[in-house]
């Protein structure tokens, strides 16, 4: 299915077209091939990256240039395991993104705050916000 997505994008979008792929848990290759043809493209980076099951989407956060990720809940799906501890809520919330942008930094090995810094100009690159 990946390779029909990765087809279907490469014949029907301009090269320089912005595009978010939102909740991205596809392979590192095909996420490579994507982010190679298309220069505007990032990959949506969810809780999913925290559990356990999710080496692909580890793998994606961990090799992918930081400046080509955005970091997004997919509320009030994915809550992030590293949130547990939060009790307010059984559901993700757009509060929680700060839990999955610590998992990527940890994933990189690089500070919390670098990551939020990037992932903010990456959103107003995308969005113009």
């Amino acid at each position: 299915m990946e390779w029909v997505c990765l087809r279907l994008l490469m014949e029907l979008a301009p090269r320089d077209h912005k595009i978010h792929f939102h909740c991205y848990t596809g392979s590192w290759n095909i996420a490579r091939k994507m982010l190679d043809h298309f220069e505007n493209l990032f990959l949506g980076v969810t809780g999913l990256v925290t559990f356990g099951t999710a080496s692909d989407v580890r793998e994606v956060a961990r090799k992918c240039r930081l400046d080509r990720i955005l970091i997004e809940t997919d509320s009030p799906y994915m809550k992030p395991t590293n949130a547990s501890h939060i009790q307010e809520s059984r559901n993700n919330t757009p509060a929680m993104t700060v839990w999955i942008a610590q998992k990527v930094a940890e994933i990189r090995h690089m500070e919390l705050d670098e990551v939020l810094i990037q992932v903010r100009k990456n959103v107003k690159t995308m969005y113009g916000i």
